[in-house]
């Protein structure tokens, strides 16, 4: 018997793998390329592809979901009909937190570069303590060639415009950053405040002997 194993060694070899891939309309492909990789190098013990487009005809004929089954065929799979990224990383989040509440969880998740910084920001705010997460990115938008294509531009346009509702929701869920915002805010206001009444004891005419 090892006198050295632990309870702390037991937590770590119970851990469950867990694979979630985001959908991303043109980006969906090459998402998938990546997602075989890892199921074939990692085995996770399920994986989640969240979005509409798993579950649609792609322009092949081909639904993805489907395609992604005949290649890893041993994995367990679900899907959903999630038509946004918030609503994605919610569903998900519920899902785990249902299926795995009483153990700890590592997240592979997959989606393209220019995606994660969001995704990641929804999707571990709703994500239970039990999970860690590790990220995955394919590689689809650089900044050589962002501006290439109209689409890649609208795609780049989309991710900084959901940025104006995503960040107030990842703040939200975070209490304490969201703790920390106001703070901030509030200290701007009152150096504001303070800088204003400086600038006007400073021009106030100064009065006479």
């Amino acid at each position: 018997m090892n006198p050295f194993f632990g309870a702390a060694d037991v937590v770590i070899t119970n851990i469950t793998l867990v694979l979630v891939v985001f959908s991303g309309g043109p980006h969906t492909a090459p998402r998938l390329e990546k997602a075989v990789q890892i199921v074939q190098s990692e085995r996770p013990a399920i994986v989640f592809l969240t979005g509409m487009e798993f579950t649609l005809a792609d322009e092949s004929g081909q639904v993805p979901a489907e395609h992604f089954k005949t290649v890893v065929p041993a994995i367990e799979l679900t899907t959903d009909q999630s038509s946004t990224t918030l609503a994605s990383c919610w569903h998900v989040a519920a899902r785990i937190r249902s299926l795995y509440s009483d153990k700890p969880v590592r997240v592979l998740a997959v989606t393209s570069n220019y995606h994660a910084p969001r995704a990641r920001w929804l999707f571990e705010a709703f994500l239970p303590r039990n999970c860690t997460v590790t990220w995955h990115t394919s590689d689809d938008i650089t900044r050589a060639n962002w501006r290439a294509t109209e689409r890649h531009r609208r795609l780049i346009r989309g991710e900084v415009i959901s940025w104006f509702y995503c960040g107030p929701i990842g703040l939200m869920i975070r209490p304490a950053w969201m703790l920390l915002a106001l703070a901030g805010f509030l200290a701007l206001v009152l150096a504001r405040k303070r800088g204003r009444r400086v600038r006007a004891r400073e021009t106030a005419p100064s009065s006479p002997p």
